[in-house]
């Protein structure tokens, strides 16, 4: 089987462009309340939630534009170590897999002036077709410890206006992974929220209500090409990612050129970060879609996990 690099690698020029039309995500729904661009101009906390050390690939169109362009504080929680993950490093990924991706992710954090908490749980191994479903995912990740608990304690900490995790249906690329963190940020979004909650890990810590849930989505004919289908709930909102985000060595960066460069940390899984900086070239635009995360949406998600005293 063909690994996402390798088809994305593959691509015609021709091909692609010819393909721009046909895969287009269509005009976005209407939002309720301020635009994303007025909610980051007001410099909002941002808390990421991921599931892998290279996600913030995927999730920077909007942590780009918040941690970079905006200034805002942020801070990452990341789940697992990606263990399960290639190396492509010549001579070796030392002392493990794991040890060198949480580097990697300290510094692509770094990067984004973001802190960082990294965690070990299990994560699935290539290929795509051993990969659990998402609801054994999440059972065996709640057998290991209490994802949900971990994005609660860190938002009582941390206090962020806003949560962004990739999509909670297919998640971008279809991992599993990447669906399950983005419910179990929802469930502890809910708990964090709840005064009445008395889950040791974080009830010493105040309650905190987030404002705004975001989700990055995969609306690009790019990842369709690539095998990839899109995320399946409408946007809400698309902005440029040729916008100037920073200035590195008194030079003004565009957004796009941020991400690409900033996946170059990622050394152990260059062959698909090399993917996403050819990517990036067709990167221009970002899809985004809010979540109430007290709705009637939210408790469905959230509902099978299970969690006991989750209103």
């Amino acid at each position: 089987m063909r690994t996402r690099t390798q088809r994305l690698g593959n691509l015609g020029i021709a091909a692609a462009l010819t393909a721009v039309a046909a895969c287009s995500p269509g005009p976005p729904q209407s939002p309720e309340g301020p635009s994303i661009d007025e909610i980051l101009d007001r410099r909002p906390r941002v808390l990421w939630v991921a599931a892998h050390p290279d996600d913030e690939s995927m999730g920077g169109p909007v942590l780009a534009r918040a941690c970079l362009k905006y200034d805002s504080p942020c801070h990452f929680v990341v789940f697992n170590k990606g263990r399960g993950g290639e190396c492509n490093v010549v001579g070796g990924c030392k002392p493990d897999l794991g040890t060198m991706r949480n580097r990697e992710l300290v510094k692509a954090a770094r990067l984004y002036r973001a802190a960082v908490e990294h965690y070990d749980f299990f994560n699935a191994s290539l290929p795509v077709s051993s990969f659990p479903t998402r609801p054994e995912l999440e059972r065996r990740w709640m057998s290991e410890g209490d994802p949900a608990g971990i994005v609660a304690r860190a938002i009582r900490r941390f206090q962020p206006d806003i949560v962004v995790s990739l999509d909670p249906y297919r998640g971008f690329t279809g991992h599993p992974e990447h669906q399950a963190t983005a419910r179990f940020a929802i469930a502890g979004i809910r708990l964090a929220a709840d005064s009445a909650h008395r889950n040791p890990m974080f009830s010493s810590e105040p309650p905190h209500r987030v404002k705004h849930v975001i989700h990055v989505q995969n609306k690009y004919w790019f990842m369709q090409l690539a095998g990839d289908p899109p995320d399946p709930k409408p946007h809400h909102e698309q902005f440029a990612n040729t916008d100037p985000c920073d200035e590195l060595r008194g030079q003004k960066r565009r957004c796009v050129d941020a991400i690409a460069a900033n996946t170059r940390v990622h050394a152990s899984q260059d062959s698909d970060m090399a993917a996403v900086r050819t990517a990036a070239k067709f990167w221009g635009t970002a899809y985004i879609r809010r979540l109430d995360p007290f709705g009637e949406e939210a408790t469905e998600l959230i509902s099978e996990l299970g969690i006991e005293g989750l209103n």
